[in-house]
């Protein structure tokens, strides 16, 4: 805030160009606690006293909007609601000599940090007016002083904080606007539309000091004389956004597998690191417009919960233009997790699918709150990791059965024991370790194996060798489950019975 110098006190000179006093020190006293002190205690010569009165500025944070009633803007469509403020000055004096920095505030990082809250769909207008103020300002031309009156106004910096970082309401974490040098014959005014209900916050500044901290307070911005402080005023008002708007959801989420032993399994089942799948989604319109078309956003997810700001796109899909009331089923061929980019998190265990509608937000949606995390099976999904599916080769192929079961034998091959496969098997080398997908665990090569199966051709008198995987690569080894404990015995029995 800003006053003149006269028998050491510091009084507020909030006048119009005619010379009429806009808001009298009651009035401003009641209004914000840190105007308060300020005008009560601070002295141009008294260091000490601004330090004070600095200190008790207690509006500038988020939890201080939130411990003071009169940080609140109760919104109503009746009527609007207005609320007068000032942008104090954070100046010291240098020794004892007022100049247009002390008296304009050339420190000027006061914030005013108001709470409001809204529904979906409101429209919430936020009208500001500054007025330009009489000042003493006094030079200083070889030493010697002359006061001389200057003409002013606030230059005044607006944002909208959402707290929470809500994706759905179109502005990233601000809308602002800016004013400089208005007077009482104009308005400013910022608008916007919240798409998602909830409390936020409205922060009024000098015009440089945009950057700033609601939580922690901490400053941001530049210092300039050309945006002094000063009082303002608010007048704020909601209204319900009429515009009729598409409202687009998920309502209905799958994914299969490739072909499997059991063709039952395919839907929803574990997913092996080395297997493709198929993703089928249901979209809707349950809004009152027709939406163009857009996109569906395919995400993974570690915590269950879709955020598209920390968790990873690995794929989208079109979604035609839809009328209200319709719907289109979405189907989208997805690579297998193996070719996710090196750059992500080595996934393991249970990870999560997610859908989210138009991610960009592109079209104007009347609730982006649904566009995605509805719930398991609608638009996400909890999914298991499974070990790869080893690669089957055939590297005996027209031999005799002497010549078949000679390559076994002397390749290391030993029949597959009771209850734990058919054919013939070899554990991998113990100077290999696997990490597996499916607990994180790493495991040396006896928890693996190659198995081989001897077919006969009947027609041509001949043997062939079908083997799964190689000396780098096999399949989890049932015969040694039961080593590394009842969790991985019954995964391994799990594995062997999809693939």
């Amino acid at each position: 805030m800003f006053g003149q110098k006269k028998k050491n006190t510091f009084r507020p000179m909030l006048e119009s160009l005619d010379g009429r006093e806009l808001m009298s020190v009651s009035t401003i006293t009641n209004v914000i606690p840190d105007s308060a002190a300020i005008m009560a205690s601070a002295k141009w010569d008294e260091a000490a006293d601004i330090r004070r009165a600095i200190a008790a500025d207690n509006d500038n944070t988020v939890s201080e909007a939130n411990r003071y009633a009169q940080q609140n803007i109760n919104l109503s469509t009746n009527n609007p609601v207005i609320k007068q403020g000032m942008i104090s000055f954070e100046t010291m004096p240098r020794k004892n000599r007022p100049s247009w920095g002390e008296y304009c505030g050339l420190n000027h990082r006061d914030v005013d940090l108001y709470k409001f809250t809204v529904n979906a769909g409101d429209r919430v207008s936020f009208a500001f007016n500054t007025w330009e103020q009489k000042m003493p300002w006094t030079e200083y031309k070889n030493g010697k002083p002359n006061t001389v009156t200057k003409t002013f106004s606030l230059g005044l910096n607006a944002q909208i904080f959402d707290p929470n970082k809500n994706a759905g309401n179109d502005f990233n974490l601000e809308g602002r606007i800016s004013v400089s040098h208005n007077d009482n014959t104009k308005t400013t005014v910022l608008e916007h539309t919240f798409h998602k209900a909830g409390t936020y916050y409205l922060g009024v500044s000098s015009y440089w000091h945009k950057g700033y901290d609601i939580f922690s307070g901490k400053e941001g911005g530049r210092n300039n004389l050309r945006s002094p402080i000063g009082p303002y005023k608010i007048t704020a008002s909601v209204k319900k956004d009429l515009v009729a708007k598409p409202d687009l959801i998920t309502t209905a989420f799958n994914y299969q597998v490739p072909d499997i032993r059991d063709a039952a399994l395919r839907q929803n089942s574990p997913l092996a690191y080395n297997q493709p799948y198929t993703i089928t989604a249901t979209v809707s319109n349950q809004g009152q417009a027709t939406s163009a078309r857009t996109t569906l956003g395919i995400y993974l997810s570690l915590d269950g919960v879709i955020n598209q700001v920390t968790d990873f796109r690995i794929g989208t899909a079109p979604v035609p233009s839809l009328a209200p009331g319709a719907q289109t089923t979405v189907s989208v061929k997805m690579a297998a997790p193996d070719s996710w980019p090196a750059t992500l998190p080595k996934w393991q265990g249970v990870v999560t699918l997610g859908l989210v509608v138009d991610p960009n937000h592109y079209l104007p949606d009347a609730d982006f709150s649904n566009n995605q995390n509805r719930g398991d099976g609608i638009d996400v999904r909890q999914v298991s990791l499974y070990d790869r599916v080893p690669p089957i080769t055939h590297p005996v192929t027209g031999a005799t059965q002497v010549q078949a079961f000679g390559w076994l034998l002397s390749n290391g091959f030993k029949p597959v024991p009771p209850f734990t496969g058919s054919g013939w098997s070899k554990s991998l080398s113990t100077d290999l370790n696997f990490e597996s997908p499916f607990d994180g665990v790493v495991r040396n090569g006896l928890a693996y194996r190659q198995n081989a199966f001897v077919l006969y051709d009947v027609g041509a008198n001949s043997y062939t060798i079908l083997l799964q995987g190689n000396d780098q690569f096999g399949e989890p080894n049932p015969e040694t489950a039961a080593f590394y404990g009842w969790g991985w015995f019954n995964y391994v029995a799990d594995w062997h019975a999809r693939y």
